[in-house]
């Protein structure tokens, strides 16, 4: 993408910046949403520590090598956009008018590397949410159902359903961007406690073993983005954000009757009981061994 950009002669034109400096607080608020949720495999190697081989140096490794070339790549091919499609011919499918400017015949590609890399992001995602939903499942977080494994894939089949299900019932909303606007904020402001966490344990814990330790600069910063991700919204679009809260606030019952309620009545668990029995049959799959 980059390289027809500069071999295009007569085409790449000087970036125009004008319309940037009406953008709304929201709309700056808004844009990193997209790009973060296409490359929503970025942080997903950190929920699976249990499949990497040596993760407190693999990890690690993964994460400075990869990090620094998809953030180059992603810089080039949007400077890439700017230099060769004029603002009037800006769409959503940019990628596909930047294809028509200067790839030629084979424009045709440019449709088949967004899905391929859809497709990449979407797979990764799909393991590494029913892996995180099955962890939960084992620790007593989720229904014992969903920590059962097939027993000739050794793939979370029922977690994997469970999740598609979920997909589905969001397939209800029609606007994909308020969908996005959904998540991002949900994800933005856990993942900022998440770090607050880490920041009140250092503080407190000092001397706690940690395998993998960072400066204090890192979370620090990244608690200030995630800030600004989510106090933006609410100023900019309290119905939204209150949707989503709503939407989140829905499974607080459900923990609360799955999870805290200990002294269930005997046909409740007889029921779930039978309910988890079908499933096993169903999917062919039966809770993993533990290794000695």
């Amino acid at each position: 993408m980059v390289l027809p950009s500069l071999t295009t002669p007569g085409k790449t034109r000087r970036p125009t910046w004008a319309k940037l400096r009406s953008a709304s607080t929201q709309e700056y608020s808004h844009t990193p949403d997209v790009p973060l949720l296409v490359v929503c495999s970025r942080n997903y190697l950190n929920f699976m520590t249990e499949e990497l081989k040596n993760p407190y140096v693999n990890l690690p490794r993964a994460i400075y090598i990869s990090l620094p070339i998809v953030t180059c790549i992603y810089t080039l091919a949007n400077v890439a956009y700017f230099a060769v499609v004029p603002p009037a011919l800006m769409s959503d499918a940019v990628a596909v008018t930047f294809a028509n400017q200067v790839m030629g015949v084979f424009a045709w590609t440019m449709p088949l590397m967004v899905a391929l890399s859809a497709l990449g992001g979407l797979s990764v995602h799909i393991m590494t949410s029913s892996r995180m939903c099955f962890v939960g499942a084992r620790y007593g977080h989720f229904p014992a159902m969903l920590s059962h494994i097939n027993i000739s894939r050794f793939t979370p089949t029922p977690s994997l359903v469970f999740l598609n299900i979920l997909s589905l019932f969001m397939l209800f909303t029609g606007d994909v961007y308020l969908l996005i606007t959904y998540s991002s904020f949900v994800e933005s402001a856990f993942i900022m406690l998440t770090v607050c966490g880490i920041l009140y344990l250092r503080y407190t814990q000092p001397d706690l073993h940690r395998p993998i330790k960072v400066s204090l600069w890192v979370p620090i910063s990244f608690v200030l983005i995630c800030v600004f991700l989510v106090v933006t919204p609410i100023l900019e679009a309290p119905r939204e954000v209150g949707m989503a809260v709503l939407i989140t606030l829905s499974g607080v019952p459900v923990y609360l009757i799955g999870v805290k309620w200990k002294d269930k009545p005997e046909w409740f668990t007889r029921s779930f009981n039978g309910l988890t029995f079908f499933v096993q049959k169903l999917f062919l799959s039966a809770t993993e061994e533990k290794e000695d």
